[in-house]
């Protein structure tokens, strides 16, 4: 079995008993480092797909504003084109009444006449309805095409501010990555790689390696440890917690 020589801290007010320790605990520190910042890095796409779910609905709004415009374009239009027929269709009975001498057909045209006058006139009144909502229609597309023209300028500097962080994430990553790989170096590798495997089944930002001292309190789980796991963390073996998996070590509090 791998025993180090006893490393003590008495000004800190405790001691870690074996060396490999200490050095597993420089090496989880870089660990839980390189944990926050991968958990920034891998929320980045998460953070794109908010950015771009705003901006989708910043363009629903504009295509909803750009086709009321053109639905009230088109009611318009189709009064226009209905007060034209109705024009048309009164010029023609005004047009046949000069010639009618039948008294009773010449009421006749003239109740025509004054049907299609007061159509017009509805239809009139209508398109002035619909020219005044048109107006307020298209304010209201000019302040959505400014809205949505703010929106895509911050969503192309949110997303550029994103692919910024992820790079200087990684890079930090990287640097902690090679200090970490250094510190491993003389780690018994039984322990290094029990230590790995239960780091991988942890969420990145948890520690792995926890305290426990003279009261049996696990410092990951604050469970009871049985007496002998204490015993034998205190002796330098490599000790899990029955209760939530952590690997403890035996610190002394002076």
């Amino acid at each position: 079995m791998f025993t180090p020589s006893r490393e003590t801290n008495k000004s800190k007010g405790q001691v870690i008993v074996h060396d490999w320790v200490e050095q597993l605990l420089k090496v989880q520190e870089k660990d839980l480092r390189i944990g926050k910042l991968q958990e920034q890095v891998d929320a980045v796409p998460r953070e794109k797909a908010k950015v771009q779910a705003m901006l989708a609905a910043e363009t629903k709004a504009l295509e909803t504003v750009k086709a009321k415009v053109v639905d009230e374009e088109k009611r318009i239009k189709t009064l226009e084109i209905e007060a034209d027929s109705l024009r048309a269709k009164q010029r023609d009975f005004e047009s046949k009444s000069t010639m009618i001498k039948n008294n009773e057909e010449y009421r006749a045209a003239l109740h025509q006449i004054e049907m299609c006058k007061h159509k017009i006139s509805e239809c009139e009144e209508q398109e002035l309805e619909l020219m005044e909502d048109l107006e307020a229609a298209r304010v209201a597309l000019a302040d959505e095409k400014k809205a949505h023209a703010a929106a895509e300028k911050r969503a192309e500097q949110m997303n550029k501010d994103l692919d910024v962080r992820a790079k200087n994430c990684q890079a930090q990553i990287d640097k902690l990555q090679a200090q970490r790989d250094e510190l491993a170096v003389g780690i018994p590798a039984t322990n290094l790689k029990r230590y790995d495997r239960v780091r991988k089944n942890r969420p990145p930002a948890q520690p792995v390696l926890v305290p426990v001292d003279h009261s049996n309190i696990c410092g990951g789980c604050h469970m009871n440890l049985p007496a002998q796991d204490r015993v034998n963390a205190a002796r330098g073996q490599s000790v899990s917690c029955p209760n939530c998996g952590a690997l403890v070590y035996y610190r002394e509090e002076s």
